[in-house]
């Protein structure tokens, strides 16, 4: 993960937060008096971002899949930011499923094992198949950059439909796993499907990134493909102008952070929950939280 990248992400926040809020004006409900500002709020989430070169956290997760199942799941994460080391265990389900995945290690592979019979360790591709199976994000997508890049891109996007019924909200306070939120509301422009199409060399991961969206999100979209390198040069493909539908976030008071994600797809189902609990941030990780023969693992 290169270093300026979070700042770019908060310079567009910044920059093009008044082209966003003035698409917004004609469709948004009057805060309350004093009130803070939902704009502000969502613009200082990617410098508390940036503060952060370690944390812990065990992930609530909710994600609509492409059949239309729902797959829940809590996991226990280690992150550190530079270089990306992440690890992963599985407890909800309960489960013992471990993955570690550290940039420029093992060649690029994630090693796992699914805690279950046969309980082998393997390394894969983490944005393989397997990596991927139930899941709409890679272990590279730890955090919450990932969604402060959805947020960055509805608001620069946002700006080239200015008549299109955007909307930034103040929702009011809340909690969320016993810690004082504000809670936010956004919904980026009502724009129909896109075509796109499809160029020699490019997949939907390639496609995903490019655009705002993810690799996921286009298979669910484009329910003809099963995997990210299915489509041909010359397919065209339905392309959303925005990852989602509605965002509805609570913004943890203390740092500023999105603890709690609700992301509602164009089609106005709930897509993706992502509660962060037990945050605890720069708490200073070691060598040995990263290292497969760690002796709490079992890889």
């Amino acid at each position: 993960m290169s270093s300026p990248r979070p700042r770019i992400v908060a310079a567009l926040l910044a920059a093009t937060a008044f082209l966003f809020l003035s698409a917004a004006a004609s469709s948004r409900d009057a805060a309350a008096p004093g009130s803070p500002d939902a704009m502000e709020l969502l613009t200082k989430m990617t410098p508390a971002w940036e503060k952060v070169y370690d944390c812990t956290y065990t992930l609530d997760k909710k994600e609509l899949m492409v059949d239309g199942s729902t797959v829940e799941e809590q996991l226990l994460f280690k992150f550190r930011r530079q270089p990306l080391e992440v690890y992963s265990r599985l407890v909800k389900p309960e489960r013992s499923q471990e993955t570690l995945f550290r940039e420029g290690w093992n060649d690029g592979k994630m090693r796992a094992h699914p805690g279950k019979f046969p309980d082998v360790t393997v390394n894969i591709d983490p944005q393989g198949s397997l990596a991927m199976k139930n899941q709409h994000h890679s272990v590279k997508n730890a955090g919450f950059g990932t969604f402060l890049r959805l947020v960055s891109h509805a608001i620069e996007k946002g700006k080239q439909h200015t008549d299109a019924g955007a909307a930034v909200t103040y929702q009011g306070e809340g909690t969320y796993d016993g810690r004082a939120t504000h809670k936010v509301e956004l919904v980026p422009p009502k724009v129909p499907l896109a075509s796109y199409t499809v160029k020699d060399g490019e997949d939907f991961w390639g496609i995903g990134d490019a655009k705002g969206l993810s690799m996921y999100l286009l298979l669910y979209w484009n329910r003809d493909y099963n995997d990210p390198d299915d489509a041909d040069a010359g397919d065209v493909i339905k392309l959303p102008e925005y990852y989602a539908g509605k965002v509805v976030v609570d913004i943890d008071k203390e740092t500023n952070l999105p603890i709690f994600q609700q992301i509602y797809g164009h089609d106005d189902k709930l897509y993706e929950q992502y509660g962060f609990l037990n945050l605890k941030l720069n708490v200073g990780l070691k060598e040995t939280d990263f290292d497969p023969e760690n002796k709490e693992y079992n890889f």
